[in-house]
């Protein structure tokens, strides 16, 4: 038997993933020792190159979260109506 947690984790893991399988959440992963980008898509990784792309050395990770602001959050995938432009999500 899982626990409550446990199941609750699963459940979002398992949405987490369907989202990734119908792109509608890309997956990006970054090579740790490369710095290539490899993207998720049909069920594999493959090479990704976009436009422009340097990546950053992070000393702090949490100092990167707790600063970061231009992102969209969970709740307004779910909403109905219009979805609101990035510039509106920043306060």
């Amino acid at each position: 038997m899982t626990s409550g947690i446990s199941a609750w984790g699963e459940l979002a893991a398992g949405i987490a993933w369907a989202w990734v399988e119908l792109e509608w959440l890309r997956l990006v992963v970054v090579h740790p020792k490369e710095d290539t980008l490899f993207y998720f898509r049909q069920g594999q990784l493959e090479p990704y190159s976009p436009p422009s792309y340097s990546p950053v050395k992070v000393r702090d990770i949490e100092a990167l979260f707790e600063h970061e602001i231009n992102n969209l959050p969970v709740l307004d995938l779910h909403r109905s109506g219009p979805r609101p432009q990035a510039q509106d999500l920043i306060s």
